[in-house]
């Protein structure tokens, strides 16, 4: 428990909370101090009552010395036990508590102070970190056939060019299959995207994914229906993942 006490104290970075705690630790304790009226016992009393019978007068003792500031009673009144009589004016303890006040604005000046700097870092890292999620997913998307295993049609024919920046911004897959449309060839997409269009020589955006789909290497008339390819986001198997 004691070298937990001294790494709390020696620990720099809670400086602010240091003061701040002593701040309210002495700032009741001092101010309790401060013009601490007289208090008198009964057995006081009693010896205070016989001392007035005899020559008029009571000495009174305070628990700190200063100024005698104001008399609460009037000469001659009768007092009750616990009765303030008389209040001193203590400047340093004033200004003691004045200290410990001031300490205690400056931590929580300084503890507020932090709490901005905290906010600000935290959205810039959650800035750099949405950022780089983002470019994850973005990486080196590609249409691998479904399964190289059971679909030897496809594997026997190139797969299609994946381009474009993916603006989805989550993970998941995409499927491309090709089918026999009236107007010729076409392509269905589901996962991410659910979309179709027929195939053209262009480039074809997938929805509203951001990526495009293109078959370069051989015009629609030379692909044949039921391809099947697979969109991975991320594209855990390029190598840029890997790197990342």
């Amino acid at each position: 428990m004691k070298g937990k006490i001294m790494a709390f104290l020696n620990d720099p970075r809670r400086a602010i909370t240091r003061s701040a705690i002593l701040a309210l630790i002495l700032t009741p304790i001092i101010y309790t101090q401060v013009a601490v009226p007289p208090r008198v016992s009964d057995t006081d009393m009693k010896a205070a009552s016989q001392d007035a019978n005899v020559g008029g007068r009571v000495d009174l003792a305070f628990t700190k010395p200063g100024r005698l500031e104001s008399v609460r009673v009037a000469e001659g009144a009768k007092v009750k036990r616990g009765e303030v009589l008389a209040v001193l004016s203590a400047p340093d303890a004033l200004g003691l508590v004045k200290q410990a006040k001031s300490a205690l604005d400056l931590a929580e000046a300084q503890y507020a102070l932090l709490n901005v700097d905290y906010a600000n870092t935290k959205k810039q890292q959650d800035l750099i970190v949405q950022n780089a999620y983002a470019q994850l997913l973005k990486t080196g998307p590609a249409a691998l056939p479904r399964n190289t295993l059971a679909d030897h049609i496809t594997v026997n024919y190139p797969a299609p060019i994946i381009s474009g920046n993916y603006a989805l911004g989550k993970e998941g897959s995409m499927t491309i299959q090709t089918y026999a449309a009236s107007e010729g060839l076409a392509l269905k997409v589901t996962g991410l995207v659910a979309t179709s269009f027929v195939i053209t020589p262009n480039a074809m955006p997938i929805g509203d994914s951001g990526l495009f789909v293109s078959f370069t290497s051989r015009t629609p008339e030379q692909l044949a229906p039921g391809l099947t390819w697979t969109i991975k986001i991320p594209n855990t198997d390029s190598p840029q993942y890997a790197a990342n």
